[in-house]
């Protein structure tokens, strides 16, 4: 553009622009404001266009999967061990996913192995607890038969040694039962 032959230029240095004109022409002042104005406006829009496109981007690409994963921890957390999680995507959310379900997993795997184990120990308690009623009976009961025959001395001797018969059985399975919680808290290795 040039007026009366006095060409106008637009100097872009150092990021900033500088122009060379007649101080007097007010229509290329005009000009030059609103081209800056508008460059302005466009930048303005294209980082507004920009920031709405990843603020869409992350609400439909980040956040629902995230809200899968919590609803996921909070069945867990209420104690439902066979919950899982199915992510369609192939991208970074995959091995987090793969990763919660392999802990449900393993978590269920672990509280059945715990419920057996405790449903074992119960059944061994019972068991123990049957096996040592029964010698206390016998001796209780031979404890009887003694007092009933207290001047027969041959009577006295039988009784005396069902007696050290059945607290020696009833030694054992204590000492039996000892062994076990030595086993279990690793205090004692077993025999091979």
């Amino acid at each position: 553009m040039t007026r009366k032959d006095t060409p106008y230029y637009f100097y872009f240095i150092s990021n900033h622009v500088y122009r060379a004109y007649n101080p007097g022409d007010e229509a290329v002042e005009h000009l030059f404001e609103t081209t800056m104005w508008s460059i302005g406006g466009i930048i303005l829009l294209i980082i507004l266009l920009t920031s709405r496109f990843l603020s869409s981007f992350m609400i439909r690409h980040i956040v629902p999967p995230l809200e899968t994963l919590k609803q996921g921890a909070m069945e867990v957390q209420e104690g439902n061990l066979s919950i899982r999680l199915v992510h369609k995507g192939n991208d970074e959310y995959r091995p987090v996913f793969r990763a919660f379900n392999l802990m449900t997993e393993e978590l269920s795997l672990s509280l059945t192995e715990r419920e057996e184990e405790e449903r074992k120990r119960k059944e061994l308690i019972a068991s123990i607890s049957h096996d040592i009623r029964t010698p206390l009976n016998g001796i209780r009961g031979v404890t009887a038969i003694a007092e009933y025959y207290a001047d027969d001395m041959e009577k006295q001797a039988e009784c005396r040694h069902k007696i050290m018969q059945a607290s020696g059985f009833l030694m054992e399975l204590v000492n039996n039962v000892l062994n076990m919680n030595k086993l279990e808290s690793g205090e004692m290795k077993p025999e091979n």
